[in-house]
């Protein structure tokens, strides 16, 4: 596809100087290279284009997996089970296009026990994030960390949905800005 890009731009520049050199001012070759220069600007546009990185299964992957492995591993992380634990939650990963939505249901310990396409009809906890720091993740050497980092600095974002659950996220968030403060997470 290189080559073809490539050739596009070089028969505008031999057009271009052709014109220039030979002096020709005819209407429809005029039209003719505005036409060639606009048709390469929406080629080369459609290839600068990201593509969209982060899949619905890539995600799902993720969260069974990784995230499971690490509540595992990590038992005692702080405010993990109290505020991921017993819910039902709505996860909305914001991209171009259209969102990832999935409906994960937890246990008591946090652990991921059900996950669909979609979202659920009562959910407990919304979490949200963007599609670039769902790829970072992903791509990540230490995915863990960069989830955790993604919580600390605001990249994933969570809420209680209903007035206990707000209040319980609320008191847990407290208490995760205070343990970030002091360097326990």
């Amino acid at each position: 596809m290189e080559h073809s890009i490539n050739y596009l731009y070089n028969e505008i520049f031999i057009l271009y100087t052709d014109y220039i050199i030979v002096g020709t001012r005819n209407m429809m070759n005029i039209k003719r290279l505005s036409i060639l220069i606009l048709l390469t600007f929406v080629v080369t546009s459609c290839f600068a284009l990201p593509a969209s990185a982060v899949t619905e299964d890539e995600v799902e992957m993720y969260l069974l997996s990784e995230y499971n492995a690490f509540i595992s591993a990590n038992p005692d992380v702080p405010f993990v089970a109290s505020i991921f634990g017993d819910q039902v939650i709505h996860i909305t990963i914001t991209k171009t296009g259209e969102d990832i939505e999935l409906a994960a249901v937890t246990d008591s310990d946090a652990y991921i026990t059900e996950i669909t396409s979609g979202e659920p009809e009562k959910p407990t906890l919304l979490v949200t994030s963007n599609e670039e720091t769902i790829d970072k993740i992903l791509s990540s050497e230490d995915p863990a960390s960069e989830t955790m980092s993604a919580l600390n600095n605001g990249d994933i974002t969570y809420k209680g949905v209903g007035v206990t659950n707000m209040i319980v996220v609320g008191v847990a968030k407290v208490g995760q800005f205070l343990a970030n403060l002091l360097g326990l997470i």
